[in-house]
């Protein structure tokens, strides 16, 4: 599991993971952008940097904003500087910022770990120090970043109504094109979220979890874990991942495979010897998504309606952990 949201892939990386999700290949995106296939092939290698105007090219084919792709690339020079730093003068010392950087640093946040909760020095727990700098573009323009701390921690009653808005756009941007577009839009983040709230108020069983990731006090993803029959069965060997989402502009920086790993050691550490899941069967980002970690359809089919409209599922199993 990456340590935090801090230490991020090259941007390169990410473009690729991106249009590997979607089935593209660079010499076709390239194509969509207008531009020849070396332009594409530079920026995933690391030889070009991406420029506001390239990031609003790549934002409009892909369908992200432009300041995402720009962030994530100052982060990712951030985390290099500060790697860099530390080797050179040691961890117990305060570096001298270069002429062109300015940082301070504040002490990292974390959660208090409770027993049966991600947090405080468990396993899952994801924490990195924050960090805020100045940095020269390429372009010669100074530009304030702030690097974000990731943390996945076990959901509270309150987290409800965040959990319904990642619900509901997760679903509006997943399922686009896939399932009828007026059931999308009529999806409800305030029924989804008194949903979640009620059944967090109650409790869960001992064998059920519902972690969050929360990104400087946002909620930005989820998932929830437990057996897979839903019979809370002490007995039983076969665990299941209930639900998985993250806010789409949080898509493809890792965050989705840090919450699926956190879910996967939680199921592992109650018991559990292999999980499943179900998919729809069209959804193909999700599909290659589940079989990069691990993941592989068994043959079994279902159709759920429990939602609205009936939807064709396939089942993934893997073992753990």
């Amino acid at each position: 599991m990456s340590a935090a949201l801090a230490e991020i892939f090259p941007v390169g990386g990410m473009l690729a993971d991106e249009l590997d999700a979607r089935g593209w290949t660079q010499a076709e995106f390239a194509e969509s952008l207008g531009r020849p296939a070396k332009f594409v092939s530079e920026i995933i290698s690391g030889k070009k940097e991406i420029t506001r105007e390239s990031a609003a090219q790549i934002a409009a084919a892909l369908g992200t904003s432009p300041q995402m792709w720009l962030t994530m690339q100052d982060r990712y020079y951030l985390s290099r500087l500060d790697a860099a730093r530390r080797v050179s003068t040691g961890l117990n010392r305060r570096a001298r910022a270069p002429a062109n950087t300015s940082r301070r640093r504040r002490p990292s946040r974390g959660a208090t770990g409770r027993r049966g909760e991600v947090g405080g020095d468990e396993p899952g727990h994801v924490r990195d120090d924050q960090a805020e700098a100045t940095v020269t573009s390429s372009g010669g323009t100074a530009a304030y970043v702030r690097v974000l701390t990731m943390m996945i921690r076990a959901a509270s009653q309150g987290d409800g109504p965040a959990i319904g808005v990642v619900v509901v756009r997760g679903w509006q941007a997943a399922y686009r094109g896939l399932i009828p577009q007026d059931f999308l839009d009529g999806l409800d983040p305030a029924r989804r979220g008194h949903w979640w709230q009620k059944l967090l108020a109650e409790g869960l069983s001992p064998r059920e979890a519902v972690l969050v990731a929360d990104v400087d006090g946002e909620v930005v993803g989820f998932v929830a874990v437990g057996p897979f029959t839903f019979r809370n069965d002490d007995q039983s060997h076969e665990g299941g991942v209930r639900a998985l989402y993250l806010l789409p502009e949080r898509w493809g920086q890792g965050m989705g495979r840090d919450l699926m790993a956190a879910g996967l050691q939680r199921l592992h550490g109650s018991g559990f010897e292999d999980a499943s899941l179900w998919v729809l069967d069209s959804n193909e980002r999700a599909r290659r998504f589940y079989e990069r970690g691990g993941w592989r359809a068994d043959g079994e089919t279902q159709l759920d309606d429990s939602f609205g409209p009936p939807l064709r599922e396939v089942r993934y199993r893997r073992q753990l952990p």
